[in-house]
């Protein structure tokens, strides 16, 4: 899959440099959850002969030949004294939206007043491509014009917010396309498809009338006047790759000019454990529960009444447990739990006794613990978390749980539900279906990725009644409802196969 995604930003470099290119990339949000899938792009890029630069908030601090870093990790001073992720689980999609305007505003301003951004842009420097987050940072699209305006390439670590996908000009059907925001999967109820197509309509009047003027006039502070509009510039993206894939997510129509990828940051050897957590992995007759909250949802940050209900509700069960706690020693710690700062997630998830993971549901988490057939309690807080779970949910390899509702009672349910209910078994399968479609990925895609960025023409069989089709097809379930509706019937059958005719017209 890595392989796959450095053809696909070769390729549009090829018009531009013939051999090794310069590419600048720009990753803004400081969160170690958006760096390291654009991390390994970058460094697989650097391998291959190509100098590359990044704009990172979390650098790795080695020298790494044709790597660069410009450091602008001072960002993390103001993200954890400003945002109180843990009082983001009660939230409605409203409040996470209107924080989004501030966010980039003040990361903006944050990094481009850095000494480490300032003394680059002095060095003057140009580039052949560049790839930056498509998220609220439209100020680095002076940027962009001071390295030489060279092909842009947007990028996203998480599922793509409804605005990018009107600005790449794709199809956003709120009937069977979830925001990100929402905990709802793609079969909705009318209500929630109303409910749907407001947030989305919010979200787009948001970024259009709110965050693109705050960002316009970021840019004309840091770049002047003779950049283009951040309004001109955020259509003129010529390739969006999405970490996040209908393997893992909902199938969607989407435009050539849209790659979607997954689970680029899955090592593929293990690493060996420290002799500790070895042990107490290896010895753990009845399984292991793996309780991690992520990078921004700290766990010695949650309210003690909570942290009590979790304690109390591990010491009852006889499974071990390894809990992600950044405060040193706990106390009343079970003799049954083992805590530290950070675990090595992948190789723990890995282990042969892993029975358990309860996370925050972020999309690396869960990508991790579908590869490894690990059956999941999630705790959604923020972002994407609660459209992540939903997904779980639907797919039958974990069980929802708010953080609200946290109690000894309901985790204990929680988790008995999950290791004993047979509905729920389906992560050993889950896990081969993650693997194999790591597999045959390049396999089946390369060839047409190539073919798509070649020439950014929709090609006649994804436009028109013919993605009408394939479309009406995630409606399944109101053809279900309404058999007797002969046209609804008809569009489906066709759709399937039409959906077959392009299949194998993209991949002989």
């Amino acid at each position: 899959m890595r392989l796959c995604t450095v053809l696909a930003v070769v390729l549009v470099l090829a018009a531009g440099a013939s051999q090794a290119a310069r590419i600048l990339g720009i990753i803004p949000t400081p969160s170690i959850s958006h760096q390291t899938p654009f991390r390994l792009i970058a460094l697989e890029l650097a391998r291959r002969g190509h100098q590359v630069t990044v704009v990172t908030t979390d650098p790795i601090r080695e020298k790494i030949v044709n790597y660069t870093e410009i450091d602008v990790s001072v960002t993390y001073d103001f993200w954890r004294a400003t945002y109180d992720f843990n009082s983001l689980s009660d939230s409605v999609p409203h409040d996470m939206l209107r924080l989004l305007p501030h966010m980039g505003q003040r990361i903006c301003e944050i990094q481009l007043d850095s000494p480490e951004m300032k003394d680059f842009i002095r060095s003057a420097p140009s580039f052949d491509v560049v790839i930056v987050e498509r998220l609220m940072y439209q100020c680095y699209y002076g940027l962009v014009h001071k390295v030489g305006s060279p092909p842009l390439i947007g990028f996203v670590s998480l599922t793509a917010p409804s605005p990018l996908h009107v600005m790449q000009g794709n199809p956003n059907n709120p009937a069977y396309c979830p925001d990100m925001s929402l905990p709802y999967n793609d079969h909705m109820s009318f209500w929630e498809r109303m409910y749907n197509a407001y947030i989305m309509g919010l979200f787009l009047h948001l970024w259009n009338y709110v965050i693109m003027p705050d960002q316009e006039r970021i840019m004309r502070k840091y770049f002047g006047p003779d950049a283009p509009s951040v309004y001109e510039m955020e259509r003129n993206c010529s390739l969006l790759l999405i970490n996040n894939h209908y393997s893992m997510n909902y199938p969607r129509p989407l435009l050539p000019n849209i790659v979607e990828l997954t689970g680029l940051h899955l090592e593929k050897q293990r690493r060996p454990l420290p002799k500790d957590i070895q042990k107490f992995l290896d010895e753990a007759e009845d399984g292991v529960i793996y309780f991690s909250l992520g990078s921004n949802v700290r766990g010695s940050a949650i309210p003690e009444e909570k942290r009590l209900a979790f304690l109390e509700a591990f010491a009852q069960l006889p499974q071990r447990v390894l809990w992600k706690w950044e405060a040193g020693s706990m106390p009343g710690q079970p003799d049954n739990v083992m805590t530290a700062k950070w675990w090595p997630q992948q190789d723990v998830l890995a282990h042969k006794n892993m029975r358990l993971f309860i996370t925050q549901g972020g999309l690396q988490s869960v990508n991790e613990a579908g590869y490894f057939g690990v059956p999941m309690i999630a705790i959604p807080f923020m972002g994407d978390q609660k459209h992540n779970v939903a997904k779980i949910v639907q797919a039958g390899i974990g069980y929802r749980l708010m953080f609200k509702d946290v109690s000894v009672e309901s985790v204990l349910k929680a988790v008995r539900t999950v290791l004993g209910d047979k509905r729920l078994e389906r992560s050993p399968l889950w896990g081969r279906i993650s693997r194999n479609h790591e597999q045959t990925w390049s396999a089946t895609n390369c060839c047409s990725i190539s073919r798509r960025l070649q020439d950014y023409r929709p090609h006649p069989l994804y436009s028109g009644r013919y993605r009408l089709l394939s479309a009406a097809i995630t409606l399944h379930c109101s053809v279900r409802r309404n058999r007797s509706c002969p046209v609804f019937g008809c569009i489906s059958k066709c759709g399937t196969l039409l959906d077959r005719r392009s299949r194998a017209h993209f991949c002989p």
